[in-house]
């Protein structure tokens, strides 16, 4: 398992648009997933990881939309590419699910926060093709096994 990783009430929208914490998935699940084109598709869930870390990374978006993830977890940026959490800034766009015409749209980054909380869980899951899933409407990658023959790290 690669380093980036999400707490465990994070929401994982699955196949049919419902969306349950992240610590509750498991393998075999579908998830709603997107293409290097930004096509919307469907994935299946491989395997869960989970871990402990020391700190994490409270992002705001459009919305009130809030994700808890660790620095270096790729987000969707576009042009077939992810980019680390931690190498991004205020005003970067990422990508979301638009749930008024199930396309992925972008919205701006509002703000970073860095938290200290020892011994945290966090959970991935690897899936299968194209290896990406939404957590908490945002477009990430699985950071497990291939990177997808779509996408580019960056």
């Amino acid at each position: 398992m690669r380093g980036g990783c999400f707490l465990p009430d994070t929401l994982v929208m699955l196949a049919d648009k419902s969306q349950v914490p992240i610590y509750s998935i498991q393998p075999g699940d579908n998830l709603l997933s997107f293409t290097g084109t930004g096509e919307i598709v469907t994935t299946v869930v491989q395997e869960v990881f989970s871990r402990t870390v020391d700190n994490f990374i409270e992002l705001h978006v459009y919305e009130n939309t809030t994700i808890l993830v660790t620095p270096d977890h790729l987000i969707f940026t576009g042009n077939n590419s992810f980019t680390p959490l931690r190498k991004l800034s205020v005003d970067d766009t990422v990508f979301v699910l638009s749930e008024m015409d199930n396309s992925l749209k972008t919205v701006p980054i509002k703000s970073f926060k860095s938290v200290t909380a020892l011994s945290t869980c966090v959970y991935n899951l690897h899936t299968a093709e194209p290896h990406t899933y939404f957590a908490n409407g945002i477009a990430v990658h699985n950071m497990s096994g291939d990177m997808g023959a779509v996408f580019v790290d960056v």
